[in-house]
């Protein structure tokens, strides 16, 4: 699990397993918060 937290007040804002993108506003300090995952583990990429 990895916490996500503002890029500008460093509140705790989630804890996520995996995401592709993700877009959050911080309730505290109104900051909008944009997170792209660099890339899938390979296993996740391919389809039973």
């Amino acid at each position: 699990m990895h916490d996500i937290r503002c890029g500008h007040c460093a509140r705790k804002l989630a804890s996520v397993n995996r995401f592709d993108t993700l877009q959050i506003k911080c309730p505290r300090c109104g900051t909008i918060n944009h997170l792209k995952a660099p890339s899938f583990p390979p296993a996740s990429r391919e389809h039973p």
